[in-house]
């Protein structure tokens, strides 16, 4: 064997090992990321079983399609103020607290959970707006609630 040949058997050699020491290095990189990923997932898992169990229930269950939606109603005014989440409003029965306790003095102030926010139940139902009015009208409407000003929150 020349000495080229030698030189270029070498530099082939190099290259594969710098090739198989990163393929090494990216292959336990991915592993770390998943195997983080995943026991951050089972952390919310059994964080989110534990916590269900120490929520304290507020407002009144109404059936919609055969499905619970929660609703809290404040207040003994002769008017009644319907308040509806908006787009970052997870639980509006307790992130409009504040805004309830001010109103509930002077009016019958319901804050309304619509399905998948607060305590009321998930659906498969599409989240159309249509959809959304309809189910919230026949909770309102089994309330007994049909005259009322309409509040929605928005944050932007």
């Amino acid at each position: 064997m020349t000495q080229q040949e030698e030189k270029k058997t070498l530099s082939g050699m190099k290259i594969k090992k710098v090739r198989n020491i990163l393929l090494k290095t990216i292959g336990a990189i991915v592993l770390a990321i998943v195997l983080f990923l995943g026991i951050v997932y089972i952390v919310n898992v059994m964080s989110s079983h534990s916590e269900q169990k120490r929520i304290v229930p507020y407002g009144q269950h109404v059936s919609v399609d055969g499905k619970n939606m929660n609703v809290l109603i404040q207040g003994e005014g002769e008017e009644t103020i319907v308040l509806l989440p908006g787009y970052g409003t997870a639980t509006p029965g307790l992130d409009f607290k504040l805004l309830i306790d001010e109103l509930s003095p002077f009016y019958k102030v319901v804050a309304v959970e619509p399905f998948g926010y607060g305590l009321s139940d998930e659906t498969v139902k599409e989240r159309t707006t249509e959809n959304m009015v309809s189910e919230v009208h026949e909770a309102l409407q089994q309330l007994n609630i049909n005259r009322y000003l309409h509040y929605r929150y928005l944050w932007n």
